[in-house]
């Protein structure tokens, strides 16, 4: 079995990627940037706020964070079945990214319900990404069970 991925292959993965990844990331590049500006000044100035309130701001900080990691690896994932059909190398640390990138997309789906349309792209490119991730490892001989 080659390693470089057929022609539908390689337009279905560019077809996930103009659709979904890159939405994906224009949309978190802008919203991220605005919440890595964002965070420090709303500790600092609420300092002296509820607790309840400082636990959902650091809160706010984790979903970001894992969503942020999420996107990477999307994109890292994307990159990598352009060039290739076999798992990569860090198949464990994408399923680890993909499965904080959907925990991080639910969450701001249960924050923001009514923007289920606009938000939940992120989860479409994590099941197609899994399927991609399931697909090639079940025809590396790396994870092939010997009769």
């Amino acid at each position: 079995m080659s390693d470089t991925p057929s022609i539908f292959k390689k337009l279905a993965v560019r077809l996930l990627g103009l659709c979904v990844v890159l939405p994906v990331l224009l949309v978190t590049g802008y919203w991220g940037l605005f919440a890595v500006v964002l965070f420090p000044g709303m500790i600092y100035n609420g300092f002296d706020d509820p607790w309840d309130y400082q636990l959902t701001r650091m809160g706010l900080v984790i979903v970001t964070a894992m969503g942020l990691w999420g996107v990477y690896t999307g994109l890292r994932l994307y990159r990598h079945f352009l060039q290739s059909t076999r798992p990569p190398a860090w198949a464990r640390s994408a399923w680890a990214g993909l499965a904080c990138g959907t925990v991080a997309n639910l969450a701001i789906l249960a924050w923001l319900p009514e923007s289920l349309l606009f938000l939940g792209w992120p989860l479409i490119g994590s099941a197609a990404f899994a399927l991609l991730l399931l697909h090639s490892a079940r025809f590396s001989p790396r994870y092939r069970c010997s009769p």
